[in-house]
């Protein structure tokens, strides 16, 4: 039985013959060989797909034990989920506010994370670009409508599935998978 190391030793000696030598002309270096067979050819042609599916099957292998390693170990509770880039809040009380962190990476000055501490604190924090107001904007729960609405605090605004909102803007109703951008 070959293994998948094998399969790629073959693969590459397969690949540096037909490199060094085109069809029909002797190989460089004089290491002998001659012309490449079609049917060498062939069979390489055929491990470059078999490597290319091991290798789609790996990569699908690692990203669903990626996807299981950041899922949380057991059911969250919450409202909704709000998933960025490089991190994910889940919403957990039926208002959130978005906004400009107090500065540097651990919140505070006290050492303890901004999110929900204090005046001018911020559940979610968007950064420290100066762009983003401290209470840049608000996810609440509407009761009347059932829906949770986007709204903005900011002077600079933010875009909710490709649509701008100001603050002058009425709160937008969000729906799944919706894309949120503060400008930056």
């Amino acid at each position: 039985m070959t293994t998948a190391n094998d399969d790629v030793d073959t693969a590459v000696d397969a690949l540096m013959t037909i490199v060094h030598s085109r069809p029909g002309t002797p190989p460089s270096g004089g290491g002998g060989g001659g012309v490449v067979p079609l049917q060498q050819q062939q069979q390489l042609l055929q491990l470059q797909m078999q490597l290319q599916l091991q290798h789609q099957q790996l990569y699908q292998q690692l990203s669903h034990a990626a996807a299981a390693a950041l899922a949380p170990a057991s059911p969250v509770e919450a409202y909704a989920k709000l998933q960025g880039e490089d991190f994910v809040y889940y919403v957990r009380s039926l208002a959130v506010s978005l906004g400009r962190g107090l500065g540097g990476a651990s919140g505070g000055s006290n050492g303890f994370p901004s999110y929900g501490m204090g005046p001018g604190s911020t559940d979610i924090d968007l950064g420290l670009s100066k762009t983003i107001s401290r209470q840049h904007a608000r996810i609440e729960y509407n009761f009347i409508t059932r829906v949770f609405e986007f709204s903005v605090q900011g002077k600079n605004g933010a875009h909710v599935d490709g649509e701008l909102v100001t603050r002058e803007s009425q709160p937008v109703p969000l729906e799944t998978k919706y894309a949120l951008f503060c400008l930056n």
